[in-house]
């Protein structure tokens, strides 16, 4: 009986790792830098960095837009992904099966909904 909730515990584990890490991979952290770049180019000689909004902003240049950008192009695209050879890093994206990317968009939606309602308080 131990042995069968000890299983299950480990696969329940796994499970949230494996989703966690495809959330992360669709996200291309590999471009992370880009966007940062993109996101300090405009502020210039500003003096930005005591400034909460600069990091909340800073922060969702990152996972948030990245998850959402490519999260999208990767449901698109899926079927053409599933042959691309460079799928499954931290640059190119995730290899996600059918039913990663079927809950993928849910996955979206509730990281978009979490931040625009983190922004109200």
């Amino acid at each position: 009986m131990a042995a069968t909730a000890s299983n299950a515990v480990a696969s329940a584990v796994e499970r949230s790792t494996s989703q966690a890490s495809f959330l992360l991979k669709t996200s291309r952290p590999g471009l992370w830098a880009t966007s940062v770049w993109f996101y300090l180019l405009p502020l210039g000689r500003h003096q930005v960095f005591h400034r909460t909004g600069f990091w909340l902003g800073l922060l969702y240049v990152t996972l948030p837009l990245g998850l959402l950008l490519y999260g999208w192009n990767d449901i698109a695209d899926a079927e053409v992904d599933h042959l691309n050879p460079r799928k499954g890093t931290f640059l190119f994206g995730a290899r996600g099966s059918r039913e990663q990317l079927r809950r993928l968009p849910l996955g979206i939606a509730l990281l978009q909904s979490i931040l625009s309602l983190r922004s109200w308080f």
